[in-house]
C-alpha cells in the first residue's frame, strides 16, 4: 500500500563519515542522528529549487509508518502534488473578430493562447462554481458568449 503524501518527510543529512549515515542506513538511524533535519515533501522540493540545501544525503520516510520509501515507485504522488481545477474563459462574441486567426473553441484555426489572453483582458476567467453562478445570474449567455473549459495547474 502506499503512503499518504501528508504522512512523507523527506530527512536531510549532511554527507560525513563521522555521522555514519549513508543510504544503507536503517530509518531509525536516520531520525536518530542529531543532523537530520525533517521536510514535508513539497518543503524539501522547494528548498532543492531555491538551492537551500548543499550537498546532502536524503530519505523519503513514511513518519508514521517508519518506512524508508526512497528509491521506491509511489504510485499517485505526482497528482498528489499537483493540484488542478478547471477555469472557464468566457469572450464576448461581439468582441471577437470570426476572420481572424484566433477563431472560436471548434473552430479551424482556433488559437487557444490569445482566446485566453482577450478572456483574461476582459475579466472573464471563472473557476467552475464561479462560472455556474455567473452563468445563472446571466452575466455568460450561452448566445452572446463564447466559453472555453480548461484544465490548468493551480499554484498555492
Amino acid at each position: 500500500m502506499n503512503p499518504k503524501l501528508e504522512k512523507l518527510r523527506v530527512a536531510v543529512i549532511p554527507p560525513s563519515m563521522k555521522l555514519g549515515i549513508d543510504q544503507s542506513s536503517t530509518v531509525e538511524e536516520i531520525l536518530e542522528c542529531p543532523k537530520t533535519k525533517l521536510y514535508p515533501v513539497t518543503d524539501y522540493l522547494q528548498a532543492q529549487n531555491d538551492e537551500e540545501l548543499t550537498d546532502h544525503w536524503s530519505f523519503l520516510i513514511d513518519i508514521e509508518t517508519k518506512e524508508n520509501w526512497t528509491g521506491c515507485n509511489i504510485e499517485g504522488i505526482h497528482q498528489a502534488l499537483t493540484k488542478k481545477e478547471t477555469r472557464v474563459y468566457v469572450v464576448k462574441i461581439d468582441e471577437f473578430d470570426m476572420d481572424t486567426e484566433v477563431a472560436y473553441p471548434g473552430a479551424d484555426g482556433f488559437d487557444e493562447e490569445k482566446f485566453i489572453m482577450y478572456a483574461e483582458e476582459e475579466g472573464r476567467v471563472y473557476t467552475l462554481k464561479g462560472f455556474q453562478e455567473a452563468f445563472n445570474a446571466e452575466n455568460i449567455s450561452d448566445v452572446c458568449d463564447f466559453i472555453l473549459f480548461k484544465e490548468v495547474i493551480v499554484h498555492e
